[in-house]
């Protein structure tokens, strides 16, 4: 869906109007990355919530595929293992 950004810098989903988070790693759209991104991801995978859809800044390894994989790097990234950068999103 063609996407725009609002004079204040967010990102919107025109076809939902929807916030798109442009920050990679941000599974749950709020801005920031945190664990509750890694459980986003993985909830995702494992079908224990209501998780329809993760957007594209989820891919954290950039590979064009959100898989459990992003949510590993995310979490070696959080708990300051070296070699785990989240590199800028380029939505």
């Amino acid at each position: 869906s063609p996407t725009w950004k609002s004079p204040d810098g967010h990102t919107y989903n025109t076809a939902t109007w929807e916030y798109v988070s442009d920050t990679l790693g941000d599974a749950n759209n709020d801005g920031v990355f945190t664990m509750e991104d890694v459980e986003h991801i993985l909830r995702y995978f494992s079908g224990w919530s209501n998780v329809d859809s993760l957007p594209d800044n989820a891919d954290v390894d950039k590979d064009g595929r959100v898989t459990r994989r992003d949510a590993m790097i995310l979490a070696r990234h959080l708990a300051g293992w070296e070699g785990y950068e989240v590199l800028p999103y380029e939505g």
